[in-house]
């Protein structure tokens, strides 16, 4: 999360990092404990998982994502929306 993209939308932020690689592109979801219990967490991070899925033959070889969860997460209706919106972002973006 210190080198790359930044891109915060609603109630997550998502990190973008693209490192000269031909490894295939990895994505991390990060839920603290600020999100809620333990069924909170885990709803916010299968919801997260759910809106990643169809990015990914998009990120590039080598491509390090990481969608951190903020508060609401878990009862945010607009998640899955607010991490592609900031994946196309971050996609959209030139890299440096």
């Amino acid at each position: 999360t210190r080198r790359g993209a930044k891109a915060a939308r609603g109630v997550d932020v998502v990190y973008l990092n693209r490192p000269e690689s031909t490894e295939p592109p990895r994505v991390g979801v990060v839920v603290s404990k600020s999100v809620g219990g333990s069924v909170q967490r885990h709803r916010a991070a299968r919801r997260i998982r759910a809106a990643v899925r169809p990015y990914l033959p998009d990120l590039p070889l080598g491509s390090v994502a990481v969608v951190r969860a903020l508060p609401g997460a878990d009862s945010g209706a607009s998640l899955s929306s607010d991490v592609a919106q900031a994946l196309t972002g971050l996609l959209a973006r030139r890299p440096r």
